[in-house]
Order: C-alpha cells, then structure tokens, then sequence
C-alpha cells in the first residue's frame, strides 16, 4: 500500500522506495496533519472511582462491566516465550509512584498522575473514565505496568512465491523504540510498558491462530497491535473470544467489528463499506464503460466471501451493474488456485470485459497469468481489500494485462508529490527513533531502500502505538480492556498518521479511514514516474459514499 518511488521530503532525505521495501505497513504520504491528542465535545463522562476498594475486590465501571480488583500479571517476571516471540522492554526510567508523567501533545500523552493515580477532579477535567490509585486492574496491566503484544508480519513464503514484499524492516527495534519513548515520558498515567512480539506467517491461518493464542492465554497481553497481514478469522480469536483489545491495518467484514466490539479495531475501511463504495464509484466514475460485460471472482473464505455476497454483489446490482458471470474459488487454497485456469474460461467464453477481484494477489496473479496465455485480455479493477493499491503487490502481474487499471482505495496510493510526508508527527517519530538508536534509520545499514522501510515503518507503528495509548489514557487509572474499547470509542478524529486522507473512530465506528482516492496502474515510465507503477488519480482524497 505505499507509493513505491523517489520523492522529495521537503526538508528531509530524499524517499527512495523500491518493492522490496514495503510489506504490510503501509506507510503512505498525504496532507500535512496536525499531532496531539484532539479533544471532542462528547456527553459528560461518568467516573468510576474505585480507589476505595480493597485489594481483590471488584468495582463497577462506568459502562456497567466489572473492574477486578487484581489478577494482572507482574511485568518483572515477563521472558521471552517459545518459538519466534520475544520480550521487548523499554530501557528508559519511569517516574516513580509518587511523580507526575511528562506528557506531551506529541505523543499524545497527558501525563502521569501524581501520586501514582488520579482525582476525581483530575480525571473529569481530562475526560478519564476512571480514576483512583494504581492497581492490578485486568489481564496484563499491574501497579507498575501494562504488557502489549506486537504481531510481526512473515512475508517469506510471498517473496519465494515472486513477490518483493519480505521483511526489509526490522519492527523490534521500532516497537522498542516507543516503548523507550513512552516510558521515558512518564509511561501511561505512570505505569510503564513492556511489549511482547510474535511473527507470524501471512499465509497460513492457522499459525495466525497460534499466534493469537500465544498473545492471549500465554503471554497474557492487555492489547495487541499489528501492521498489517493478519488478516483472517484469527482477528475474531483475538478480539471475540478473548476479549483482547486489538488494532490492525487489514479490514475485514463489518458484522466482525460488531461481534468483537468494543474490542477490535482497524485503520482501513472495513470490506462491507468499501464493497459499497467501490460498487457506487464504478456506476458513476465512468471507469466502467456502458458496454462492458462484468465478472466477479472471489475466494470462499471467511473473511472475504460474507462481503462480497451481502454488500458487493448486491450492491453492483442495485447500482445497475449486473454480472454476467461469478466465480466462487473454493476455501482450499490448492483447490482454489488449481480452479482459476477454469474461471478464466468460462469468463472468456460468456464474453467477460471487465474482471472485479475479490482475492489475494497470489489467484489475482495467476488469473492474468492464465488469461495471458489465452491472449484474453479483458479490464480490471481493484481494491484495498488486499492492499490492491500497492506497487508490491504487482510485482507479479503481466503489464499487458494489469495496465491501466483503476484501483479504489482510502489512502493516497500514487502521489507524485510527497513534500507533505514531512510535518509535525513525522518528526516527532524520527526522534523518537533516534533517542534509542542515534545513528537513526541509518542503523538499518548501508542499503537505503532498507533505510526508508524502516523509516515509514516507524510512522506507521508509532501512530498505531499513540491511538491505543491516547485511548488508555482517556479509561483512566483504573485501567481495563473494557474500558479502553469504550474509551477508544472516545477518539473522534484521529490525525497522528500520514497513511490516509482522514480518520475517525466513534462508539460504533470501528475503521478508521473515511475517503477514498484512485490510482491507476501504469507498465511504461511516464510523467516521472517509473515503469509498473500506480499513479494517483485527480482529485485525490474525495468524499467516501457510505
């Protein structure tokens, strides 16, 4: 999902990006974004105090859940786990109890309460919905701390498959090096944090399963956070089944948000509104011509056939788009590659001209392949459902087949110019950077594509870092997984980012993304750019339908 070519940076290095140096987290350029935490007017807050209470005994929160009077694990006796996870920590020192954090409007943070805890006074002055001392509270959060978990995407199965999109970042140090920045501010409202990171395969579900049981019932993790590639039912293991906070790049099926609330979340637009949206956008952007002949493809799986069979589909035909033929790949994905030389047939012989993919690019690469061989070259469009508007994801694709499609996305794919990618929050997560490692991006090596991967990695893993802590400081001393997923609700528009053109998060908004932008696929080198490139389309961000 990034703009994979050199740019200026204003005042910063030159940007030069290259396939290899984008994986899962989609650092993107757009408009210059204002940083700290932004208040919203929103109904005056009922206060939990529970400072009151004795050790063990259990509060009653301000959206009627139980606070539990203990029950955290000691973050001191925290180790690495088995297999691929490790312990990260911050090296930083906290404020003891009885100091006050340091805060700042740049990294969201309000500071620590001093003594150790708030007021009821303070935390209704601050919008906190719960104050008192600090205490064990919930699963992973102690007096002294609150444990995360980092899902770490393994795109090496991608890569030997022919598509440049291996872990040219190193995220470790990135996650310690806002550990460090967190706890040297004063951690959140006092307590420090410690993380725990696991990497997991993006092509296997199960080893997603794995890793969700590993963050959740083995290292017992308050949150979760993830750049991207997660992408199955192993979201709704995390969020549903043990009620984990959890904030991720990959969009899946509205109900999914609904049945896990408050407790997942995503920066893009979920698959169900953007299924609408890019439904309403072919019927009115003129992209799809009067005489074309619409097929659709999708895979039978959980988290992408629900979508495309009740929003999709429907859609395309209340908009006046009516498939002559619809293809099911079958779950199994042997089977459902072995399928796709057959679906390219039969869209050939029901005289398909336009091709709607709804699949990973693993089947979207071997359909244009098969339909390469049939010197059938039909049009297509795409989407950011699977990151369809990333030049990585191309890599694999005949030019003579993908040229000059139009794909539909919520970020700013494509931008020629990225003078803007420079402001207030990316300079703030340079420094954070560079506190823990001095050299700066530089300590990445000689290489700069490894550089610059690793550079806007930071600013992606940095924003989702200060949307889960903003939203732990707004639950307040009395620190819970319900609460912060109510709290999280809390946010209103969230502009600590440079992936999307806005974001928003309410109490039933659980994507963050909110307009869309298109961008076009290009096999020559044009107009400054290079070859097998998107390039955006004017105008831009534009206001999202649904």
């Amino acid at each position: 999902m990034l703009p994979l070519r050199s740019r200026s940076l204003g005042g910063a290095e030159p940007l030069t990006l290259h396939a290899r140096s984008v994986i899962f987290g989609m650092a993107l350029t757009i408009g210059a974004a204002g940083i700290g935490y932004l208040a919203h007017p929103s109904p005056k807050q009922q206060v939990l105090q529970v400072g009151s209470l004795a050790p063990g005994q259990a509060g009653i929160g301000s959206d009627g859940g139980v606070v539990p009077g203990s029950g955290g694990q000691a973050l001191s006796s925290v180790s690495g786990g088995a297999g691929s996870g490790s312990t990260l920590a911050g090296s930083s020192k906290m404020a003891g109890a009885g100091s006050s954090g340091a805060g700042s409007a740049a990294s969201g943070g309000a500071g620590g309460g001093a003594g150790g805890g708030t007021t009821a006074a303070a935390a209704e002055k601050s919008g906190q919905l719960s104050y008192g001392p600090l205490r064990a509270t919930d699963q992973g959060v102690t007096k002294d701390g609150i444990k995360l978990g980092f899902l770490i995407a393994n795109t090496n199965q991608l890569s030997a498959a022919g598509f440049n999109a291996g872990l040219a970042g190193d995220q470790t140090k990135i996650i310690t090096a806002w550990t460090n920045e967190i706890n040297r501010t004063g951690g959140v409202l006092g307590r420090k944090l410690s993380a725990y990171s696991q990497t997991f395969n993006v092509l296997d579900a199960n080893d997603m399963q794995a890793a969700c049981k590993t963050m959740t019932q083995d290292q017992k993790v308050f949150s979760v956070i993830t750049t991207g590639g997660y992408d199955s039912v192993a979201q709704l293991c995390i969020a549903k089944e043990n009620k984990t906070p959890f904030i991720s790049t990959d969009p899946e099926p509205a109900s999914w948000y609904k049945q896990a609330a408050p407790y997942m979340w995503a920066t893009f637009m979920n698959k169900d509104r953007l299924a609408l949206n890019q439904a309403k956008w072919l019927a009115t952007y003129k992209y799809l011509h009067p005489n074309d002949k619409v097929g659709v493809i999708y895979h039978d799986i959980p988290n992408v056939a629900p979508s495309v069979e009740g929003s999709l589909l429907p859609a395309l035909n209340a908009n006046g788009i009516h498939p002559v033929d619809v293809v099911k790949l079958v779950s199994d994905s042997n089977q459902a590659l072995a399928q796709v030389s057959n679906a390219v047939l039969d869209m050939r012989q029901k005289g398909v001209t336009f091709v709607i993919f709804e699949m990973n690019l693993i089947y979207k690469s071997k359909f244009m392949q098969e339909a390469d061989k049939e010197q059938w070259h039909p049009r297509y469009t795409d989407s950011d459902e699977y990151f369809g508007c990333g030049d990585f994801v191309t890599s694999a694709y005949p030019p003579s087949q993908f040229d000059g499609t139009q794909c539909l996305g919520t970020t700013l794919s494509g931008l020629k110019n990225a003078d803007q990618l420079t402001n207030a929050f990316t300079k703030y997560c340079d420094e954070v950077y560079k506190r823990t490692y001095p050299q700066g991006y530089a300590t990445e090596g000689s290489n700069k594509s490894n550089q610059d991967t690793q550079r806007l990695l930071n600013y992606q893993m940095g924003s989702e870092i200060l949307l889960w802590k903003q939203a732990a400081e707004r639950a307040g001393t009395q620190l819970t997984r319900a609460l912060w997923g109510k709290a999280m609700g809390m946010t209103g528009r969230y502009a600590q980012q440079v992936v999307f053109c806005s974001m928003t998060f309410g109490p039933n908004k659980w994507d963050g993304s909110d307009e869309l932008s298109v961008a076009q696929w290009h096999a020559e080198a044009s107009d400054g750019f290079a070859a097998d490139k998107f390039h955006q389309n004017p105008p831009g961000c534009f206001k999202n339908y649904y």
